[in-house]
């Protein structure tokens, strides 16, 4: 794992689209998403203000070809480089044109800025309005309290109509942990979920997340309204959250609705892909008695088994069979080898990593076979192997 220094050298824009996410930076593991909680805390100063006088440079010491002054109107996060100045001229350098995002007009801002050698050198700013003043100082307030208050705080800003807010509220409940989710899911109004699930106008990248929350506050008659939404003939790219959220509200029906999904090829690869994730979150839970998870495990094996004929899907079971360590289908999955798949070389791959890891005498034969032909292919994927790459173990993924 590469392990970065948050050194923050940015050349930003003045704003982010609203269709964008928020800042990135780097982090221990690589670009992580920043709050603006998390941004205030990692910033050198934080202020709202006015952009203006935007111009062409004519002062040689200032760096780009463009400038701007911004007017400093109310202090957020202080800094010595900024005492008694009202006013910072930023240049191009630091950040792009404003003409790009079309802030000529806009003026009011909210700027992150940061320092090196004893000046500013570096900027995010979004768009600024009365609404996102209130959110931001709220959300600092907020930001190191309990989930029950953090999360409460947010909630009612999951789906406003500034999308920078909106965004941010979203990103501060996906880095909560499923155990702050079930902790404040008190504080979760269950028919403001409602609403927003049955609004038409409510994006999918959202919806996907509601259905998730519902899932995690909701009642057993709840999973009614997540049903009918992935019973519609609608876009599925939010499926997965929809799915998740009806089986934490009716485990049985939402692991065969799941199931029934998975081995339905008259749906499309993804939809069918959305099924396998909720397959892996429930092999992965803890919370069954010894005796049900048998149950259940017998049941999705199976479904595994029939999901191994769809070409477009095979190598995805035959990893997961080997990573769980089921050894049922051996001899399926060996006359996989080699056979027509959407990428036949992908499938080839994940069989010769079943038959390293099966005890099988079967797939011990495989090998020794494909060794006489192909020592190569085997030996990078034992080598794969002992480095842990594909070994890591599968964990759900958030939605």
């Amino acid at each position: 794992m590469r392990d970065y220094c948050l050194s923050l050298v940015l050349a930003c824009s003045f704003a982010v689209p609203a269709s964008a996410s928020a800042p990135v930076w780097p982090g221990p593991c690589g670009p992580e998403p920043s709050t603006f909680a998390e941004l205030t805390a990692a910033a050198d100063f934080v202020v709202f203000g006015d952009l203006s006088d935007f111009r062409d440079r004519t002062n040689p010491q200032d760096r780009g070809s463009r400038v701007a002054d911004l007017r400093i109107r109310k202090v957020v996060k202080n800094h010595a480089q900024l005492e008694r100045k009202t006013k910072l001229t930023i240049s191009s350098v630091d950040v792009f044109p404003p003409t790009e995002f079309g802030l000529v007009g806009l003026g009011e801002v909210l700027v992150f800025g940061f320092i090196d050698q004893d000046r500013p050198n570096s900027y995010w700013a979004f768009p600024s309005s009365l609404e996102l003043e209130r959110y931001l100082f709220g959300s600092i307030a907020a930001h190191k309290a309990q989930a029950t208050i953090k999360l409460g705080f947010h909630f009612p800003y999951l789906n406003h109509n500034e999308p920078d807010i909106a965004n941010d509220a979203h990103l501060v409940f996906r880095h909560a942990s499923p155990r702050d989710h079930r902790a404040a899911a008190r504080t979760y109004d269950i028919n403001q979920l409602k609403v927003w699930l049955r609004d038409e106008k409510t994006p999918i990248e959202r919806l996907r997340f509601f259905g998730y929350l519902l899932g995690r506050c909701g009642r057993r008659e709840d999973a009614g309204v997540l049903r009918q939404l992935l019973d519609a003939p609608t876009d599925t790219r939010g499926d997965y959250g929809l799915l998740l959220g009806y089986y934490l509200l009716a485990p049985g029906e939402g692991l065969d609705y799941a199931l029934a999904r998975l081995g339905d090829t008259q749906k499309e690869g993804e939809v069918r892909y959305q099924a396998l994730h909720i397959v892996r979150y429930v092999l992965d839970e803890k919370t069954r008695t010894a005796r049900k998870r048998i149950t259940v495990k017998r049941k999705i094996v199976i479904a595994l088994e029939k999901a191994l004929a769809q070409q477009d899907m095979a190598h995805f079971i035959v990893d997961e069979l080997w990573k769980r360590r089921i050894w049922k289908h051996t001899d399926q999955v060996l006359a996989l080898y080699g056979k027509p798949a959407l990428d036949v070389q992908i499938l080839s791959r994940s069989v010769i990593r079943y038959a390293v890891q099966c005890p099988d005498a079967k797939a011990k034969a495989f090998l020794s076979d494909l060794r006489k032909n192909d020592p190569k292919v085997v030996a990078d994927e034992e080598a794969l192997l002992k480095m842990g790459i594909p070994e890591r173990k599968t964990k759900p993924i958030k939605p």
